[in-house]
């Protein structure tokens, strides 16, 4: 190496440290790999391998080629175009997994692939009317005009629902009594006056309450009685609360 100057002596000393290394640490079979594998570039029936070319970094380049997984596109496109929406895939759902599988598939309009496969595949049938009609339109506008349909047909539904009443849970045949101070005189509050618009929906909610068994029909007199406050609430809905102060006052 007479001539060199330091830094290339250096440099070569390094790289002959990097391949003993690198053999070393591979063992017997990446030194054999090694020894038959031809740089890149180079003619694979030459007789010039990794080892004698004494380059680490074609070393390198070269076994990560030789490793690298080989992508067969036929085959991703054959799986493309059997995908099918699941009856539990939102039609997004679908269309995240075509568009990672399109990508695999090597597509030059990738775009127009995932809306065909996306028309052949989904199980909506409004879905694919839209796509049909609109071949020109954004395929993210079409999902969301059907994601809106869906939710005004879901809407539809509940609406269209019978209500069934169904008994509120409680504890029956008990018998509970109240200590009254009777040096306390019962008290007969007068009901209080409510708007005539709320006297419908006082109604509705007393024979909401009767028919789920929260209240009872009493036909006895009570000396005690306590007016109802009604209590305006959403959606034109009303609730009925008890003004028990007075009544109060006579507990023990």
């Amino acid at each position: 190496m007479q001539g060199n100057s330091v830094e290339e002596i250096a440099s070569h000393w390094v790289t002959n440290l990097k391949l003993a290394n690198l053999e070393h640490l591979g063992g017997a079979k990446l030194c054999e790999l090694l020894r038959l594998l031809p740089p890149l570039g180079i003619d694979p029936n030459c007789t010039v391998s990794l080892i004698k070319n004494k380059d680490f970094d074609q070393a390198i380049r070269r076994l990560d080629d030789y490793f690298e997984t080989r992508v067969n596109p036929a085959y991703f496109m054959l799986r493309f175009k059997e995908m099918k929406q699941l009856p539990e895939e939102s039609p997004k759902q679908f269309v995240l997994k075509l568009k990672d599988m399109a990508v695999k598939c090597e597509f030059v309009d990738v775009k127009e692939q995932v809306r065909n496969q996306l028309m052949w595949g989904t199980h909506d049938k409004q879905l694919k009317r839209l796509l049909a009609k609109r071949k020109h339109v954004d395929l993210d506008e079409i999902l969301e005009e059907a994601q809106l349909d869906e939710s005004f047909k879901f809407l539809e539904k509940m609406d269209t629902e019978q209500k069934i009443m169904v008994p509120f849970s409680c504890i029956r045949d008990i018998m509970i009594h109240i200590s009254i101070n009777k040096n306390v005189p019962p008290v007969n509050q007068p009901l209080r006056r409510t708007p005539l618009a709320f006297e419908s929906l006082i109604e509705a909610e007393i024979t909401s309450l009767l028919n789920q068994d929260i209240i009872e029909e009493v036909q006895d007199y009570s000396p005690w009685q306590s007016p109802i406050v009604p209590i305006l609430k959403s959606q034109n809905k009303i609730r009925l609360y008890n003004d028990m102060r007075a009544a109060n006052i006579g507990h023990i």
